[in-house]
């Protein structure tokens, strides 16, 4: 949207454009997708706005309602990633500046081709460990034996195994709250083309091919809202130059 500066991400700053019509379409479709979701879980009165309704969502899905109603909008931005082919690859990172240039509450969605990703999630090391997420009767079972960079079994999580699942074209990932603060999240190549590991994730990037392929290329959009950084500044003020597959709306 107009006002919004560059945004930072994978070394560069992008500068930002018009935003299509098509997007902000999809921002708005994707927004009642959000609170659609929200109501069904804990119901079509979802007053609770202090964070405690079962699966924490309700005070990032708030505010979106709050937008949605004042303003009619929630997101004003995106990043549009280009994978050309199906070895490109998104490398395990975290978004960076959210909750000082970026809100929290940010959403991936899978568009283009029928070109089916892994997406992955994996704890940050010295940051988080997947036994913090394990229930309590189970981590008692292990009580005393938890160290810092050990899992419930007692091994070494240094290699730490990602959750991994199948994106499909349409598909959205919605990332809140301290999700950036404790997680990495990568995208796989394409597995049917011997891209789809870990090891993939780690040594290829978007950029790493370049050879537009447009039977397997696919593109994903990061939709974000900019915060007011004081006197109506919104994202970077300088402008940058992206790569030519990289464009920030």
């Amino acid at each position: 949207e107009n006002g919004i500066g560059s945004l930072a991400y994978s070394g560069k700053l992008m500068p930002s454009h018009s935003l299509p019509p098509i997007i902000h379409s999809t921002m708005r479709q994707v927004e009642r997708g959000i609170l659609e979701h929200d109501h069904e879980i804990n119901g079509e009165d979802n007053n609770n706005v202090n964070g405690n309704n079962g699966n924490g969502n309700s005070d990032f899905t708030h505010q979106l309602q709050i937008c949605q109603e004042e303003i009619g909008m929630y997101f004003d931005c995106a990043l549009c990633n280009h994978y050309p082919n199906e070895e490109s690859a998104c490398k395990f990172h975290t978004d960076p500046e959210h909750g000082t240039y970026w809100e929290r509450l940010t959403c991936v969605v899978s568009a283009g081709n029928q070109d089916v990703r892994k997406f992955a999630f994996r704890p940050i090391p010295d940051a988080n460990t997947w036994f913090r997420y394990e229930t309590t009767k189970k981590r008692g079972k292990k009580n005393g034996q938890y160290e810092h960079g050990m899992d419930s079994a007692g091994e070494s999580d240094d290699g730490i195994i990602p959750a991994v699942v199948l994106l499909f074209p349409g598909d959205v990932v919605v990332m809140h709250s301290e999700c950036n603060d404790l997680f990495h999240h990568a995208v796989y190549g394409r597995q049917d083309a011997g891209c789809g590991s870990e090891d993939n994730a780690e040594h290829n990037d978007h950029h790493d091919n370049n050879d537009n392929d447009n039977d397997s290329g696919r593109v994903s959009l990061v939709f974000k809202r900019a915060m007011d950084r004081g006197n109506g500044k919104k994202g970077h003020g300088k402008r940058g130059e992206g790569r030519r597959s990289w464009t920030s709306y």
